[in-house]
């Protein structure tokens, strides 16, 4: 993503994907001068089908834990519009992301994908299973 506009569309998919309210003009202005700053270590990709925004995803670097391993990909965000689904937008998402940050200088690539949505994917794309985690929900 290279532009506010890119950074717009992101945000249209993330607001029917998560179920969030869309940024405000300070949020997205903000949000984009600190993505599109020399010194950034996040990149943001949208795939599009038909000329509209259908997938988002994104990637954060950072230094390994052990300094052997040089630069993580830290990959967060992945999501495709409901009715656009099963159409490749999200394989697309994922190989951009792998390829940037390849080109960035990582060497591992770090994901958490949800068995039910994501995992068959990630494998497909060479992701291997590290671990599990779970979530507890307590109504208040």
């Amino acid at each position: 993503m290279t532009d506010v506009d890119g950074l717009r569309d992101a945000d249209r998919v993330d607001t029917a994907v998560w179920d969030q309210q869309p940024m405000d003009d300070d949020r997205l202005a903000a949000a984009a001068r600190t993505l599109l700053s020399d010194d950034s270590s996040e990149i943001r990709v949208v795939a599009y089908q038909d000329g509209e925004p259908v997938a988002s995803a994104g990637v954060t670097l950072a230094p390994a834990p052990r300094p052997e391993l040089g630069t993580v990909a830290r990959m967060w965000g992945a999501g495709t519009v409901p009715d656009r689904r099963g159409r490749g937008a999200y394989r697309a998402v994922l190989e951009e992301r792998l390829r940037l940050s390849a080109a960035a200088g990582a060497s591992l690539a770090l994901v958490k994908g949800r068995v039910s949505t994501s995992a068959r994917l990630l494998r497909r794309a060479g992701f291997e299973r590290y671990g599990e985690e779970n979530y507890y929900r307590l109504t208040l």
